[in-house]
This record gives structure tokens, C-alpha cells and sequence, in this order.
């Protein structure tokens, strides 16, 4: 019987001899006959909602050094963003609905890419509470390190915004629409059809973080390169989308971090629930959807045989 005394790996869940941070298996090839044949996934999500919620957690080390990656990362992810919203924001002469948008998301996703790259070996890359949050709602993240990960990424979003604040001055931050976090009076949308947009978003970008990243399972068909840049592709589409669906409207913000750090230094929350509501709204229910129906769990292929040599 195992011991209740001591407190839980970081993390949790492990797949084969490889942890779910890590995201790490040996690939095998196969050829196809005919005849069918049911293959189990080698790894699945081993943590229970009783591991989920042992606060001893708190005490490893480890994830209080990943929590520190995160603030880091993210502080940098918020002012590389910023700074670009600034520099687009000043483009006048641009007359095109479509153009700054497509820059935007593309700049955005690579920004993001690049970012997941920079912390992933440490800390799994999530930068962003949405991540963060999806992952506990999946039960690939205990509930502390969940906590330690949203206060880091929030923390750090504010100073990296605090430190862009500093150099730009005031009245260039107060002046630039955020894209995401801020929009335009004469988008006359409701908080509830904001909402829903960022909810929908936020259900995307997570549906394919999970697919992508988060279960370990998928871990050897994306790997560690293709994931992060399939993660950064969807949000560039999504942001993209978003943007030119209305008018005036600057696109779902899918990362409420983000913005309340940018929001913090401007002094303009109004609305702001809207990103951490579509946050949760998109966790939990993306997170009912994958537990309820795992896409993982059994794949039947034809009759897949290993290649040997």
C-alpha cells in the first residue's frame, strides 16, 4: 500500500519513464495490413482528484522553480506583445480591415511559439492561465501547482507590462488599443456577446493545446517542435478571426494574464471579467468534453506491425 505520508511526484502523471512536463517518447513505425487490429495508447493520465487536490504539493521545490519560469517567461511574452500592439496601433496609414489583424496574429503567434520553446523544458511552457487552468480541468495539473502557475504568470504579465510602461511613458500606453484587451466604443458589443467570443476562442486554443501538448499520449506525433508551433499557429488564426469578425472589435484575448498586466498600467479594467470568465468557461468545459470522451483512449488501425531494423 503506498504511503499517504509522502507527498506526490511533480508532477503527477507520468507516461512510461517519461513525465508529462517533459513530453518525451520513443516514436515506432509501423506498416499497414489488412486485417484490424485495436492499439492502446502506452500512456495515459494517471492522476486522480484526490492527487489532484493533496496540497503538500506546496512543498516541492521543483514546482515553486517552474512557478518562477513561468513569471519569467510570461513577463517577457507581455512585453514583447506590448510593445507590439504599440508599434501596429501607430500604423494610421494602414486603411485595410484585414491587414493589421493578419500581422497582429501572425506576429502573435510566432511571439507565442518561440515563448513555449524558451520554457517548456522547465516549467512545460504553459504562459498562460488558460494552459494552466485547462491542464488541472484534464487532471494533468495538481491543484497547487495549478495556484502557483496563475499567481507567477498574472505577477509576471504585470511587471513585464509595468517595465514596458516605464519605457514607452504613459501617454503612449494609455492611448494604444490592446488588442484582445481593450476595443473600440463603436464596436457596440455586449459583455455577454464578448463573452461568448472569447469563450469559443479560448475552447480552440485549448482543444488543440490538449492535442497538441498536454497529453502525454499525443506527445509522440507532435513532439516537442511541431506542438508548440501548431499552439502558435492557432492562435494566430484565432486572433486573426476574432479581429475582423465586427468591427471595432480587436479579437478574443486568450490569456487574461496578459491583460490584466496591460490593463494594470493603464488603469482601464472595464470588462476585464470577460477574460478570465471565458478563461474558465473554456477550461472546465473542454475539460468535461476530454474526460467524458478521451480521443485517446483505444485507436483502431490496420493491423499497424512495428518495422523492425
Amino acid at each position: 500500500m503506498a504511503n499517504l505520508e509522502q507527498p506526490p511526484s511533480s508532477p503527477n502523471f507520468e507516461c512510461g519513464d517519461q513525465q508529462l512536463s517533459t513530453r518525451t517518447t520513443t516514436r515506432t513505425d509501423y506498416y499497414l495490413e489488412s486485417k484490424e487490429a485495436e492499439i492502446t495508447p502506452e500512456c495515459e493520465l494517471k492522476g486522480t482528484w484526490r492527487q489532484m487536490w493533496d496540497l503538500r504539493d506546496f512543498k516541492i521545490s521543483e514546482i515553486w522553480m517552474a512557478g518562477l519560469i513561468e513569471l519569467w517567461v510570461t513577463g517577457l511574452n507581455v512585453f514583447v506583445s506590448g510593445a507590439t500592439a504599440i508599434a501596429l496601433s501607430s500604423q494610421k496609414n494602414i486603411t485595410s480591415p484585414f491587414l493589421l489583424p493578419m500581422i497582429g496574429g501572425i506576429l502573435a503567434g510566432v511571439n507565442l511559439t518561440l515563448f513555449i520553446f524558451a520554457a517548456l523544458p522547465a516549467s512545460g511552457g504553459h504562459i498562460n492561465p488558460l494552459i494552466t487552468l485547462g491542464s488541472f480541468a484534464i487532471r494533468a495539473s495538481s491543484l497547487p501547482r495549478t495556484l502557483i502557475y496563475i499567481v507567477a504568470q498574472t505577477i509576471g504579465a504585470t511587471a513585464g507590462a509595468s517595465l514596458l510602461h516605464a519605457a514607452v511613458g504613459n501617454g503612449i500606453m494609455a492611448s494604444t488599443i490592446i488588442p484582445g484587451c481593450t476595443w473600440n466604443p463603436d464596436a457596440d458589443m455586449s459583455p455577454l456577446q464578448t463573452l461568448i467570443l472569447e469563450s469559443i476562442a479560448c475552447i480552440v486554443l485549448l482543444w488543440i493545446a490538449f492535442i497538441a501538448g498536454l497529453d502525454p499520449r499525443q506527445s509522440k506525433v507532435f513532439g516537442r517542435v511541431l506542438g508548440p508551433m501548431v499552439i502558435g499557429l492557432t492562435l494566430g488564426i484565432c486572433i486573426f478571426i476574432t479581429a475582423i469578425v465586427r468591427p471595432g472589435f480587436t479579437g478574443a484575448a486568450m490569456n487574461p494574464a496578459r491583460c490584466f498586466g496591460l490593463l494594470a498600467v493603464t488603469g482601464g479594467f472595464e470588462n476585464h471579467f470577460v477574460h478570465w470568465a471565458g478563461t474558465a468557461v473554456a477550461a472546465f468545459a473542454s475539460g468535461v468534453v476530454y474526460l467524458a470522451m478521451p480521443p485517446y483512449a483505444t485507436k483502431t488501425v490496420i493491423n499497424a506491425v512495428p518495422i523492425s531494423g
